[in-house]
């Protein structure tokens, strides 16, 4: 009989601290990014194997693209990244363009395919999609040099003069 009370203490108390784990992870889990507010840093690597944070643009705008090459609207609309990139670099705008959880032969084979010129950043394990709540591809941010989020999209541009009038919303 002893056994069966102490058993069920040590369940309850358990249980008590499962759910205040759970508790403590959800209030540590960081919010979304908002408009307006900084833009969440991250480092991952480029095609190249060099890391690469978020922040080391600071002092340049981005657009800041989820894709992958799965996603039919999201390569319909990288030429569109590549032109404005091309276009505005020397402006101090960059396009980084986040590959989504695919491998790095996939991406770069496509990348070098198709000759895009702007950086390319491997999300692998999809921490970055998840840190930015990205809910599906293509998804796109636009930051400024400052570091805070300005502008976001969810789904493909339909051309270049549509990505240039969203950079209304940078510096």
């Amino acid at each position: 009989m002893r056994f069966k009370i102490t058993s069920k203490i040590v369940i309850f108390a358990l249980s008590l601290l499962l759910v205040a784990t759970i508790g403590t992870a959800c209030s540590t889990q960081p919010a979304c990014p908002q408009l307006d507010m900084p833009a969440p840093d991250f480092t991952l690597q480029d095609l190249n194997g060099t890391e690469v944070n978020l922040s080391d643009y600071l002092g340049k705008n981005v657009i800041l693209n989820f894709w992958a090459t799965s996603c039919g609207y999201c390569k319909m609309q990288l030429p569109y990244l590549e032109e404005v990139y091309k276009k505005y670099s020397e402006t101090g705008l960059t396009v980084l363009a986040v590959n989504a959880m695919e491998s790095y032969n996939r991406a770069a084979d496509y990348i070098a395919k198709q000759g895009y010129t702007f950086p390319v950043l491997l999300d692998s394990n999809g921490a970055v999609n998840q840190l930015y709540c990205v809910p599906a591809l293509p998804a796109t941010m636009f930051i400024d040099s400052e570091g805070i989020v300005r502008f976001a999209r969810l789904g493909a541009f339909s051309g270049v003069e549509e990505v240039e009038n969203a950079l209304s919303y940078l510096d």
